[in-house]
């Protein structure tokens, strides 16, 4: 998937004030633990932008990525 999937959900939720990041990931050519690295990179990255709480959004294999990153990287926000 490219992500355009999500630009509905994005779209309304920038409507409502909230700071929306899209993270794309590739999992037919690449690994769970590259993509939790590379997620975990971009969560910490961006932290500095956002202030209050992060959340994550992901849709079907998006929510696995989502969990298993929170559930390796335990620090994260």
């Amino acid at each position: 998937m490219t992500g355009f999937e999500m630009s509905y959900l994005k779209r309304r939720l920038r409507d409502r004030g909230y700071h929306v990041l899209t993270f794309r990931y590739r999992m037919v050519t690449r690994s769970l633990e590259f993509n939790r690295r590379r997620l975990a990179a971009f969560i910490a990255k961006h932290r500095r932008q956002i202030s209050g709480p992060l959340h994550l959004i992901g849709h079907s294999l998006g929510g696995v990525l989502s969990l298993h990153t929170r559930r390796r990287y335990p620090d994260l926000p």
